[in-house]
């Protein structure tokens, strides 16, 4: 589970023992202008997972 605030700090982790994990479910509820969401492969597991980046500013 991970949660965010406003400006981006995100804190993390898993829910307690014994629980089974099928699946994850992603959700933003948002306008985010200044950010990008992206997959890209975790080296441990091999999953796709999303990366959230600030958007590059235009020179």
């Amino acid at each position: 589970m991970s949660v965010s605030d406003s400006t981006g700090l995100t804190i993390g982790g898993h829910l307690l023992d014994n629980n089974l994990i099928y699946t994850t479910a992603e959700i933003a509820i948002a306008e985010l202008n200044d950010v990008t969401f992206d997959r890209e492969t975790d080296s441990t597991y091999g999953y796709k997972e999303l990366v959230v980046r600030r958007r590059k500013k235009k020179p």
